[in-house]
């Protein structure tokens, strides 16, 4: 969701990666600004994994730029694909 409002768009998450030595405070066990980042795919975009650096907003919202503006997580999703294989029944 834009954080100054509006409609959302919805990214596929590829990865999450979170390197506590990178920050203000190495080891604190809390994410800092350079330490995060996210990888997903838009479905509008190319094809090709893009990457954004997150941060916590003051609400402790996972916060990205996205298409030059900031944007926050609201929710996530996951899909499944049945498995066919004999032991899985």
């Amino acid at each position: 969701m834009p954080k100054e409002g509006g409609v959302g768009h919805v990214l596929t998450l590829t990865g999450l990666n979170w390197d506590d030595s990178a920050g203000a405070r190495p080891g604190d066990n809390v994410l800092q600004d350079g330490e995060g980042a996210i990888f997903y795919l838009d479905p509008n975009g190319d094809p090709v994994e893009q990457y954004a650096r997150i941060t916590l907003g003051m609400d402790g919202r996972l916060e990205f730029l996205f298409d030059n503006a900031t944007w926050y997580i609201d929710g996530a999703f996951t899909e499944s694909v049945p498995s066919r294989v004999p032991w899985a029944f």
